[in-house]
Parts: structure tokens; C-alpha cells; sequence
């Protein structure tokens, strides 16, 4: 990996830095591999008061890092990086309560969706409206009517909570304000939904390349064609996520509590249940109930299971914006994970910027100072995590065990440890046998006094 080169008469101080570094140096895309693993690092350069600053990044391991700043002629710090704080200017926006309370505005500093994601709205149409702009694809109707055309208003009001656009100067933004749409009409104008219309619906999305389907209609009946159309769909890696229904009882509503859908019933502001939401342990998750959607051409609140499951399709797609596909099940497993138990669903209501985590949130500074003695390591972790590791440059230092109250503490005894820095990682193991690890922190060796305690904010995910 060559220094990247500033002005030529640094030539001689890219030299020393060189030499300091020696063979140290590695690809700056090379992969983490544990006490390998390369440290991007910043060297400055000696300039006069009121002169513009100069500087030059360098790719090394730790003995290399080490050899940097022990030698006194060369200035030196390892990188560290900030966020982009992004909140949408939409008008609407702030009445959003369904985006402030559940995480998803941090979630968005990680990924707003993908145009390359597709969500199918298999509902009555979509009209098109400059919330959706270019992310609105052609999409058919199996009722002989056109998809673009939703005279109900439902499938439109659905697919602006799922992906409303961001930005735009009108009303709010869906929970995946990036991501595409694909209209799949299959409720007529009194809001029935033929099941041979959703089942062909279903093959049809699925075949156009369709990502996520979100249904948010349901029934106390069955039908064996849209049981068939939604297990292709699984088998075909698409995330098929149903409203639960809105008959404010226990009772199974179908598809939603068909094995392997994503079932979402509607919770309140402060977390409880809509009194309207259908709820039972057949339910998956719990997601906001009301959001304001586009509807009737204007954006109003609109309520129902039929948004709470649009607002968890959104999230998804945010998911696999981020992680790339995933199938049904990993993406179920993440979701009932990252979640706060409820009584009124099998797992609980959802914290989205968990989900968008890969597993661990933030470990909460990029590098600590500490003492040359034993050090603890705390943190927090969700889900049914039976193991933590604590990795120090890829090798295990402590493992805790015997988990229950949501808090993990691991020890790592640096004081025969070299001053220097050092790669850390957690690893939480989860009762499936699903590993998530967590990002890469830096600890720094010092002599004299430094912290002794390092809290870690870590949630397992899959």
C-alpha cells in the first residue's frame, strides 16, 4: 500500500514515516482479521500558526501504529469518524410519532432503502403522487381494472408508509423513504380482496423480482390458492409481512398467521395496544398502528393493522438495504429480537435502529485509554443470548456465561499487556446456535492512569 502522497516537499517526512512503519503496512481493504486487522491512522505535520494544516493517512497494524507513536519526530493518531445526523424536512414530519419513538430516525443515519429494493403493495392500486417520484414501477391488476388507479385510496395510503419519499416539500416520509414500489391490485372499490386475485397477485409480484410483499388485508377464512402463492413466495426468498387484523380479539386471522409470514398487530404511542388490534401469540410483533399517510390525495392520519404492517415492511426493506438478501426466517429472527416484550404478542414491539445494527449497536467509543491492569467490559444484549466472548486482537480473552437479566460483564487482565493498541470484538452467542459480532472497538494500553471499567452498548441480532 504506497502513502497517499500530498505536496512533494513532505517526500522527506513520508520517508521517516516509512521507515517508522516499515513492513507494517497493509491494503487498506484488507479484511479484519483479528490481531491483523489494519488501523487506518492519521500523521500530521508540523505547520505555523495560522498555515494550512497538512496531513497524510497511513494503513497499518497495531505494531506498526506502536511504531508511529513511539517515535518522536512523527505526530500521530489513530482515525476515528463521525455521523451523519439526517432528519427529513418533510412538513408532516414532525407529527410523525410512529418514526420518534421506535428508533427508526437512527436507524436512517445507517441507510434511508435502496432503489433496488422492491416492495410490493398487493392491495387496490396506487395512485401515483409526487411522494413516490420515480420509485413507483408499472404494476398490473387481477381484478381488469388499473393498477394506478386506486379509486379505495387503502393500497396508496400503504405504500406511502411503507416507502413516502423524503425531502420533497409535501407531507410526512415512509419508513423506507429510498426504496421502490411495485402496485399489485387485488381489493376492488368496497375493500373485498378475491383470494384468486391475491394469489395471482402474489405469483406475479414474485416473479417480477418483488423483495417484500406486504399484505395488509386478511380474513377469519382460508384459502388454499393464497396459502400456495405465499409459500412460493417464502420458498422463493421474497419476506411476506401481513397485517393482523383489526377485529380487536385473540382469534387467528389468515394469511398473517400462516407459518413463516411476518405478522404485525397496531400499538399506541406510549406502546399499548390499540383496543381495535387484533393481538395473540400467533401475532409476531407489534409496530406503530396510526401514521400519517397519503390518502384521498392529502396526508391524514390513517390507522389500522393495514399501516402497522406497511411501517414493518419499510423496516425491512431498510434491512436489506443494509445486509443484503436475507431469507424469512433471518429476517423474522432479527425482528423478534430487537424487540421490548408485550403482552399482547409473541415477542414484543420493535426498535429499529437494533435491527439496523447487524446485531450489536455502536460500541460506544471508537478507542479508550486504558490502565495496564484488569480491565471490565459491560454491556446490555437482547434476545436469548446464553454467551458472551470478549476477543482481544481475534483471541479469547473471557467468556460470560449464565445470562438472565439482559447484562453481560467480561474481564480482560491487561496488565501484562504491551502498551499499544489493541482490536476488541464481542461476540454473542444466541440459543439457535447464531453468532452476531459486534464492530470493531480499539482499547489503548497507557502507562499511569486510565480506565479500568469500558461499557459496551450491545444488542444480539442474527
Amino acid at each position: 500500500m504506497k502513502i497517499q502522497r500530498g505536496l512533494s516537499a513532505l517526500a522527506i517526512c513520508i520517508a521517516t514515516i516509512a521507515m517508522a512503519i516499515s513492513t507494517a503496512i497493509v491494503p487498506a481493504d484488507a479484511s479484519d482479521t483479528g490481531g491483523d486487522a489494519p488501523l487506518q491512522v492519521i500523521v500530521r505535520h508540523d505547520t505555523k500558526d495560522g498555515e494550512r494544516p497538512t496531513f497524510e493517512v497511513v494503513h497499518t497494524d497495531r505494531a506498526g501504529f506502536n511504531a508511529l507513536m513511539a517515535n518522536p519526530d512523527i505526530d500521530a493518531e489513530l482515525d476515528g469518524y463521525g455521523e451523519i445526523f439526517w432528519r427529513p424536512s418533510d412538513p408532516d414530519y414532525l407529527d410523525q410519532w410512529e418514526h420518534h419513538i421506535t428508533g427508526i430516525e437512527t436507524a436512517w443515519d445507517t441507510t434511508r432503502g435502496d432503489a433496488e429494493i422492491i416492495i410490493a403493495i398487493v392491495d387496490s392500486g396506487v395512485t401515483p403522487h409526487a411522494e413516490f417520484g420515480d420509485r413507483l414501477l408499472p404494476g398490473a391488476s387481477f381484478l381488469d381494472e388499473d393498477p394506478h388507479v386506486d379509486p379505495l385510496g387503502h393500497g396508496t395510503a400503504v405504500a406511502s408508509v411503507a416507502a413516502g419519499g423524503a425531502d420533497n416539500g409535501t407531507g410526512g416520509v415512509g419508513s423506507c423513504p429510498e426504496c421502490t414500489i411495485l402496485p399489485v391490485q387485488v381489493a376492488d372499490t368496497s375493500g373485498a380482496v378475491p383470494w384468486s386475485a391475491a394469489a395471482s397477485g402474489v405469483v406475479w409480484a414474485v416473479d417480477q423480482g418483488a423483495d417484500i410483499l406486504n399484505l395488509s388485508f386478511g380474513s377469519r377464512g382460508y384459502s388454499d390458492a393464497l396459502a400456495d402463492a405465499i409459500q412460493y413466495a417464502i420458498d422463493s426468498g421474497v419476506v411476506v409481512i401481513a397485517a393482523a387484523g383489526n377485529y380487536g380479539n385473540d382469534i387467528e386471522v389468515f394469511p398473517a398467521s400462516l407459518p413463516g409470514v411476518i405478522s404485525a398487530a397496531g400499538h399506541q404511542e406510549n406502546f399499548a395496544r390499540y383496543s381495535w388490534s387484533s393481538y395473540g401469540d400467533w401475532v409476531d410483533v407489534a409496530a406503530p398502528g396510526c401514521a400519517q399517510g397519503l390518502y384521498g390525495g392529502s396526508f391524514k392520519l390513517v390507522c389500522g393493522t393495514s399501516f402497522a404492517a406497511p411501517w414493518t415492511s419499510g423496516l425491512v426493506a431498510l434491512m436489506l438495504a443494509e445486509n443484503g438478501p436475507l431469507t424469512q426466517g433471518q429476517v423474522e429472527t432479527a425482528l423478534q429480537i430487537a424487540t421490548s416484550p408485550v403482552d399482547f404478542v409473541e415477542t414484543g414491539t420493535i426498535d429499529a435502529f437494533v435491527v439496523l445494527s447487524g446485531g450489536f449497536a455502536d460500541l460506544d467509543d471508537f478507542r479508550t485509554k486504558v490502565s495496564a491492569r484488569e480491565v471490565e467490559l459491560s454491556g446490555e444484549y437482547r434476545g436469548d443470548v446464553v454467551q458472551v466472548d470478549l476477543l482481544i486482537d481475534g483471541a479469547l480473552a473471557d467468556s460470560a456465561g449464565d445470562l438472565t437479566d439482559g447484562e453481560f460483564q467480561v474481564m480482560w487482565d491487561a496488565s501484562a499487556a504491551e502498551t499499544g493498541v489493541y482490536t476488541v470484538h464481542v461476540d454473542a452467542h444466541h440459543s439457535d446456535g447464531g453468532v452476531a459480532r459486534s464492530r470493531a472497538m480499539v482499547l489503548e494500553v497507557i502507562e499511569g492512569a486510565g480506565f479500568s471499567d469500558v461499557n459496551i452498548t450491545a444488542f444480539y441480532g442474527n
